[in-house]
Protein backbone atom coordinates (compact mmCIF):
# COMPACT_ATOMS: atom_id res chain seq x y z
CA UNK A 1 0.00 0.00 0.00
CA UNK A 2 1.17 3.05 -1.14
CA UNK A 3 1.85 6.73 1.31
CA UNK A 4 -1.58 7.87 -0.85
CA UNK A 5 -3.67 5.19 -0.24
CA UNK A 6 -2.88 4.77 3.51
CA UNK A 7 -3.64 8.61 3.38
CA UNK A 8 -6.57 8.61 1.82
CA UNK A 9 -7.68 5.81 3.75
CA UNK A 10 -7.10 7.57 6.72
CA UNK A 11 -8.98 10.31 5.70
CA UNK A 12 -11.90 7.99 5.14
CA UNK A 13 -11.58 6.79 8.56
CA UNK A 14 -11.99 10.44 10.46
CA UNK A 15 -14.37 11.11 7.92
CA UNK A 16 -16.52 8.39 8.66
CA UNK A 17 -16.03 9.21 12.65
CA UNK A 18 -16.79 13.05 12.44
CA UNK A 19 -20.30 11.56 10.85
CA UNK A 20 -20.61 9.24 13.12
CA UNK A 21 -20.03 11.95 15.94
CA UNK A 22 -22.50 14.01 14.09
CA UNK A 23 -25.26 11.55 13.86
CA UNK A 24 -24.98 10.74 17.53
CA UNK A 25 -25.23 14.30 18.42
CA UNK A 26 -28.51 14.90 16.03
CA UNK A 27 -29.86 11.68 17.89
CA UNK A 28 -29.30 12.67 21.80
CA UNK A 29 -30.63 16.40 20.57
CA UNK A 30 -34.05 14.56 19.13
CA UNK A 31 -34.09 12.39 22.33
CA UNK A 32 -34.01 15.25 24.46
CA UNK A 33 -36.70 17.06 22.63
CA UNK A 34 -33.91 20.08 21.94
CA UNK A 35 -34.12 22.03 18.58
CA UNK A 36 -32.19 20.52 16.29
CA UNK A 37 -30.12 23.74 14.19
CA UNK A 38 -26.71 23.77 12.78
CA UNK A 39 -25.58 26.31 14.76
CA UNK A 40 -25.90 24.27 18.32
CA UNK A 41 -24.79 20.79 16.47
CA UNK A 42 -21.38 23.37 15.70
CA UNK A 43 -20.87 24.06 19.13
CA UNK A 44 -21.18 20.41 20.16
CA UNK A 45 -19.38 18.71 18.19
CA UNK A 46 -16.61 21.25 17.70
CA UNK A 47 -17.68 20.55 13.11
CA UNK A 48 -17.84 23.31 10.81
CA UNK A 49 -21.16 24.43 9.14
CA UNK A 50 -20.06 23.16 5.45
CA UNK A 51 -19.88 19.91 7.40
CA UNK A 52 -23.13 19.64 8.07
CA UNK A 53 -24.47 20.99 5.15
CA UNK A 54 -22.23 19.21 2.77
CA UNK A 55 -21.80 15.88 3.60
CA UNK A 56 -24.40 14.08 2.14
CA UNK A 57 -25.19 11.73 5.03
CA UNK A 58 -25.20 14.14 7.93
CA UNK A 59 -27.62 16.42 5.75
CA UNK A 60 -29.98 13.41 5.34
CA UNK A 61 -29.81 13.21 9.02
CA UNK A 62 -30.21 16.72 9.97
CA UNK A 63 -33.10 16.93 6.84
CA UNK A 64 -35.03 14.05 8.84
CA UNK A 65 -34.59 15.42 12.17
CA UNK A 66 -35.56 19.17 11.12
CA UNK A 67 -38.48 17.47 9.32
CA UNK A 68 -39.65 15.65 12.35
CA UNK A 69 -39.53 18.60 14.37
CA UNK A 70 -41.37 20.43 11.77
CA UNK A 71 -44.90 22.63 14.20
CA UNK A 72 -43.07 22.23 17.37
CA UNK A 73 -42.23 25.23 19.25
CA UNK A 74 -39.05 25.13 21.43
CA UNK A 75 -38.25 27.50 24.61
CA UNK A 76 -34.56 28.18 25.85
CA UNK A 77 -34.36 27.09 29.00
CA UNK A 78 -32.66 30.12 30.18
CA UNK A 79 -35.95 31.74 29.78
CA UNK A 80 -37.68 29.45 31.69
CA UNK A 81 -35.84 30.01 34.29
CA UNK A 82 -35.96 33.45 34.23
CA UNK A 83 -40.06 32.99 33.56
CA UNK A 84 -39.84 30.86 37.10
CA UNK A 85 -37.90 33.96 39.07
CA UNK A 86 -39.95 36.63 37.62
CA UNK A 87 -42.98 34.73 38.89
CA UNK A 88 -41.51 34.29 42.43
CA UNK A 89 -40.80 37.70 41.91
CA UNK A 90 -44.22 38.61 41.86
CA UNK A 91 -46.29 36.59 44.20
CA UNK A 92 -43.70 38.13 46.94
CA UNK A 93 -44.53 41.69 45.84
CA UNK A 94 -48.58 40.40 45.74
CA UNK A 95 -48.03 39.08 49.27
CA UNK A 96 -46.34 42.72 50.48
CA UNK A 97 -48.80 44.88 48.52
CA UNK A 98 -51.73 42.81 50.55
CA UNK A 99 -49.81 43.31 53.93
CA UNK A 100 -49.89 47.07 53.01
CA UNK A 101 -53.33 47.40 52.20
CA UNK A 102 -54.11 45.78 55.73
CA UNK A 103 -51.67 48.08 57.45
CA UNK A 104 -53.77 50.87 55.49
CA UNK A 105 -56.95 49.68 56.85
CA UNK A 106 -55.82 49.25 60.49
CA UNK A 107 -54.33 53.04 60.15
CA UNK A 108 -57.67 54.33 58.62
CA UNK A 109 -59.70 52.81 61.44
CA UNK A 110 -57.11 54.01 64.00
CA UNK A 111 -57.44 57.82 62.55
CA UNK A 112 -60.44 57.77 62.52
CA UNK A 113 -61.02 57.00 66.45
CA UNK A 114 -58.25 59.26 67.01
CA UNK A 115 -60.86 61.86 65.33
CA UNK A 116 -63.79 61.11 67.55
CA UNK A 117 -61.22 60.85 70.88
CA UNK A 118 -60.19 64.62 69.66
CA UNK A 119 -63.62 65.92 68.77
CA UNK A 120 -64.87 64.89 72.07
CA UNK A 121 -62.34 66.66 73.87
CA UNK A 122 -63.09 69.45 72.01
CA UNK A 123 -66.75 69.43 72.75
CA UNK A 124 -65.69 69.04 76.17
CA UNK A 125 -63.24 71.90 76.46
CA UNK A 126 -65.74 73.81 74.91
CA UNK A 127 -68.23 73.02 77.35
CA UNK A 128 -65.51 73.72 80.01
CA UNK A 129 -65.40 77.59 79.02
Amino acid sequence: MGKTETMLLKNKEANAAKVETAVSCIKDMLKNDEQVVVCELVKRTGLSRAFFYNNEAVRAELDKAQELQDGKSFVAPQKVAIDKALERKVELLEKKLQEKDKMIVELQKEIAKLKKAADAKAVSIIKGL
